[in-house]
């Protein structure tokens, strides 16, 4: 039984006093709570509790009501009123009632705290877990769209840019600006002479190489591109023509100084052209892919430019017969002659800005030509005994095969006029009837 009781006064003067019986039992109800609470008096004895113990047939001291030890029981009763401190295995608050000897305790368990901490804490840490998911899913899907835009734009083979991204480019500066650019086309010369006797791995390194000597010749805002095989095209913004030239001199005896450990010494031929006032993207793709031409036509590893006002000369660009690729075989010799003759009325053509149907049935009329001339050869070579006749067939019909795809290629306007002169040129003329063709003539 425990015994709470207050005076009464009235305007200072003392009426009586109030007081209220409670058993141990009753007021440990009061004490009504998910954690274990106490009224203690000074000595820290137990008056009451809402769990086991401290009821009305004895009393007990804290220490044993919560079987603690001497030390936790020492750090309990400096724990001053209205704190929460941890106490041994414990946590425990106290408060102590004003004007009388009695105090009140709550004690949890440190263990059920650090339980209830971290089951309130699970739904923060899947939110965050989920949070931390999201935002790596968002940075790798962005990571990733950034990787193929960039695949997209960039040749894997140079790293330099490829020509989906040049043309694009030159399209939004002459947009932007009239200013003066100028454009380097370079074509590796012989190139293909590099793959048959090396192996494509070599001819891979030297276009490699190529593209580091490029780039070691540019000025920052220059932008090189590889356009496909061995051809490389250059966008100098701002740059005029005397410039332009000089930078690709640069690369050209860049390329000529420095021989490829195993492929050895190389060189290119370079086109360059000045844009005109308000001239497409086109147009300068027209005339530096000329200029390109003119230096395969002059020997090979030199720069050719175009200027503002320069234009090609259609007469210069003709191929001239050669005495040196006679065979002193009448038939021969002819459909050399008619076959030289064919590749010019197409440059002619080409030249003369003839429609697409004109050009393709000159085309048609060469390769028809080539085909024919290529089986009466191999007759030929076969009744002179010819020793290397079956390699030599080989190569018409991996000059057949290349006929056609240029056919096929034009006629989708996928070609340029340059290319049809570099078969014509090196493949045909050069790479074939002044190469090849000479080796069974001494048969004849």
């Amino acid at each position: 039984m425990i015994t709470l009781s207050s005076p009464l006064y009235c305007r200072s003067e003392f009426m009586g006093a109030v007081s209220l019986d409670f058993t141990t039992g009753e007021l440990g109800k009061m004490l009504g709570s998910v954690y274990d609470g106490y009224v203690l008096d000074s000595a820290y004895t137990v008056i009451a509790s809402n769990g086991s113990g401290g009821d009305e047939d004895g009393i007990s001291s804290l220490a044993q009501q919560m079987g603690i030890r001497k030390n936790t029981m020492d750090k309990i009763e400096a724990i001053e009123s209205g704190t929460v401190v941890k106490a041994g295995s414990w946590f425990v608050y106290k408060a102590d009632f004003e004007e009388t000897p009695l105090m009140l305790l709550y004690s949890v368990p440190a263990r059920q705290v650090y339980a209830w901490g971290f089951l309130f804490t699970i739904p923060i840490l899947v939110v965050f877990l989920l949070l931390v998911i999201a935002f790596r899913e968002i940075r790798n899907r962005r990571e990733a769209e950034e990787t193929i835009r960039r695949l997209s734009t960039i040749d894997p083979l140079t790293g330099l840019r490829n020509r989906l991204f040049l043309e694009a480019t030159m399209e939004k500066e002459i947009e932007r600006t009239n200013d003066s650019d100028s454009v380097i086309m370079m074509d590796l010369d012989h190139f293909k002479k590099i793959n048959d006797i090396f192996g494509h791995p070599v001819g891979d390194d030297v276009l490699k190489k190529t593209a580091k000597i490029i780039m070691d010749n540019l000025r920052d805002a220059d932008i090189p591109a590889r356009l496909g095989g061995e051809e490389f095209l250059i966008f100098l913004p701002g740059m005029g023509l005397e410039d332009a030239v000089d930078t690709a001199e640069n690369i050209r005896k860049a390329l000529d100084e420095s021989p490829h450990p195993v492929a050895g010494r190389y060189s290119a031929s370079f086109g360059v052209a000045q844009r005109k006032p308000n001239e497409s993207v086109l147009s300068l793709y027209d005339r530096v892919d000329e200029a390109l031409y003119m230096a395969k036509r002059r020997g090979r590893n030199r720069v050719e430019a175009f200027g503002t006002e320069d234009r090609i000369s259609v007469a210069f660009a003709h191929v001239k017969w050669n005495r040196e690729w006679e065979s002193g075989h009448e038939k021969i010799d002819e459909q050399h002659r008619h076959l030289v003759k064919l590749g010019n009325d197409l440059i002619t053509l080409s030249f003369s800005n003839a429609d697409q149907t004109e050009v393709s049935s000159k085309l048609d009329e060469m390769i028809e030509h080539i085909v024919l001339h290529f089986e009466y050869e191999e007759e030929i070579q076969k009744e002179a005994g010819f020793a290397g006749c079956l390699e030599h067939k080989e190569i018409h019909e991996d000059l057949t095969s290349k006929a056609e795809d240029i056919r096929e290629s034009y006629k989708k306007g996928m070609l340029k006029s340059s290319e049809i002169f570099s078969f014509l040129l090196d493949e045909v003329v050069v790479g074939h009837m002044a190469e090849e063709d000479v080796k069974f003539y001494a048969y004849l």
